[in-house]
């Protein structure tokens, strides 16, 4: 293998390999344009692109009706959600349906400043998944028993969920220590941080 990695190529495959010029690249930049709508009186921005029949969607909701002493446990809910039982599923049932009919689901926290501006901050709970077109509506439905169904009183599975959380946390202070304390350090002068830190 090393003796086949140190093999310099012929001219006559170096020359297979496709090259662009300067002049090939777009000098502008591609603008993808969105509509925005409304769906049972929920705004929507829609881009229409090709994505060869998947459907890309985040879902995006303002944290600002939270008082900041429960910005935590948000941040716990994004663990917990789609890992428990929700309506008729199992946690193991509803993790099979989730990789049936979705190419990934995934909640998270994130803050944004408008403008650059600290004082500006939105603090939103995000949830992203995709699907294919045929699909779209069991993957609603799911998101749908998530959101509204999460039995989030199973004693055993949440405790188990929250230990590996735990378990997680420890690992990323001990891997990355200067990025923890980085955190720490920004929650002394921007809201932003306060934000980070707390989640």
């Amino acid at each position: 293998l090393v003796a086949y990695q140190k093999k310099e190529d012929s001219p006559e495959a170096l020359a297979t390999i496709p090259l662009l010029k300067i002049s090939d690249i777009n000098r502008e930049a591609t603008w993808y344009d969105v509509t925005s709508q409304k769906v049972d009186g929920v705004s929507q921005l829609y881009h229409n692109e090709f994505t060869n029949h998947i459907v890309y969607m985040n879902f995006w909701f303002d944290l600002r009706v939270l008082p900041q002493e429960m910005i935590p446990y948000a941040a716990v809910l994004s663990e917990l959600l789609g890992k428990m039982d929700a309506g008729s599923y199992s946690y193991e049932k509803l993790d099979k349906a989730l990789n049936i009919n979705t190419g990934g689901f995934n909640t998270s926290l994130a803050a944004f400043l408008p403008d650059y501006d600290d004082n500006k901050m939105l603090p939103e709970f995000r949830i992203q998944m995709k699907t294919t077109t045929e699909k779209l509506d069991t993957s609603i439905r799911l998101l749908a028993e998530i959101l509204t169904r999460t039995k989030l009183d199973t004693k055993d599975r949440l405790g188990e969920l929250l230990r590996r959380h735990q378990s997680q946390l420890e690992s990323s202070v001990t891997q990355n220590g200067y990025g923890v304390a980085l955190n720490r350090l920004e929650s002394y002068y921007s809201q932003r941080g306060v934000f980070n830190d707390m989640i």
